[in-house]
């Protein structure tokens, strides 16, 4: 998977919508806009990642020791990661090497997981 198709794949999402709330903004879309953008600028090589299960609940979840999932961005000690067969995102953070955990939630709405 290359970075112009995760580039299409964010874009996509972007006409679905987004359900991530923008409580205080005085125009959602363009603060949506804004956090796309962000997301942009983000954006890594994407790279084959093992995620590991945070607590048990977790461990039948589409991104758990799952070898179709990539990590697409990043900023500071955040993730995105994508999982190319369920196409959904998940926020994470890297627990080492190549190893990462999620916060428990995925989505097809890269806005939402992107912001957390």
């Amino acid at each position: 998977m290359s970075k112009d198709e995760i580039l299409q794949l964010i874009r996509a999402s972007r006409t679905n919508g987004t359900s991530s709330p923008f409580v205080g903004a005085l125009d959602r879309e363009a603060e949506i806009d804004k956090s796309l953008a962000q997301l942009e600028s983000c954006l890594i090589t994407p790279v084959s990642v093992q995620v590991e299960a945070a607590y048990h609940p977790q461990e039948d979840c589409e991104f758990i020791n799952k070898q179709n999932v990539v990590a697409i961005a990043q900023c500071n000690e955040e993730y995105l990661l994508y999982a190319t067969r369920a196409k959904l995102f998940a926020k994470a953070w890297k627990t080492g090497e190549n190893q990462f955990t999620i916060l428990g939630f995925s989505t097809d709405d890269v806005i939402a997981e992107w912001r957390g």
